[in-house]
């Protein structure tokens, strides 16, 4: 299949915004999409390989293991948002209880 085909294939009859739309539609429901990628290297045991790609995009953290190609861990930030307010009550009543 050519690089022009999928224009022909799926883009005939479209306008240009509307095709980029299809397009950014499609693509943003991939994982690592729009994903800022760093190589890390784990220094601890766990069996994902010691090779990790480490990629953070607007809904979180993920983790994604180098030779299993496989995505190792996905964090979102909402649930880092509750365990710091979880941990932030907790020690508000911690403090009011020792007072």
């Amino acid at each position: 299949m050519c690089f022009g085909c999928g224009r022909q294939r799926y883009g005939k009859g479209k306008s240009t915004t509307d095709a980029m739309r299809k397009y950014l539609t499609v693509v943003s429901q991939f994982p690592l999409y729009g994903c800022t990628k760093i190589f890390a290297h784990y220094r601890g045991v766990w069996s994902y390989g010691v090779e990790t790609l480490l990629a953070i995009n607007y809904d979180g953290i993920k983790l994604i293991s180098i030779q299993e190609k496989k995505l190792a861990v996905d964090i979102y930030f909402s649930e880092i948002e509750e365990i710091i307010l979880q941990v932030i009550i907790i020690i508000i009543i911690v403090i009011t209880y020792c007072i």
